[in-house]
C-alpha cells in the first residue's frame, strides 16, 4: 500500500475530511526545499553569539551549543541507517 494512502487515511480519520491533494505536493517538495534554503541562509549569515554587543562567547561554548543541537538532529538519520543495515529484505519491502 502506498504510504500516502495511509497518511491521507490517518488525516481523514483524525479530522473527518480528506486532505487537499496540494498537501502532498507541499509535503514532498515545498517543505524540504524551504527547509534547505533556510538552513543554508542560516549558515551563511551565522554570527558568533554575543552578550551586550561587546562580550563574545569563547569557541568552546559554540562547540557545546552545536553538539547539543546536533545530538537531537543526528539521531534520526543514525536510527534510519541502523534500521536499513539490520533489516531483512530490500528497501521496498521495509515497512514504516
Amino acid at each position: 500500500m502506498d504510504i500516502w494512502c495511509r497518511v491521507y487515511g490517518v488525516i481523514e480519520d483524525t479530522t473527518g475530511m480528506r486532505p487537499n491533494p496540494v498537501f502532498k505536493l507541499f509535503w514532498l517538495y515545498m517543505t524540504p526545499l524551504v527547509s534547505l534554503v533556510l538552513s543554508i541562509c542560516s549558515l551563511v549569515e551565522y554570527q558568533y553569539l554575543t552578550f551586550n554587543r561587546w562580550y563574545v562567547y569563547p569557541g568552546c561554548v559554540h562547540v557545546l551549543g552545536w553538539l547539543l543541537a546536533l545530538s537531537s538532529i543526528v539521531l534520526v538519520p543514525v536510527w534510519a541507517l541502523l534500521q536499513i543495515c539490520t533489516g531483512t529484505g530490500s528497501l521496498r519491502e521495509v515497512r514504516v
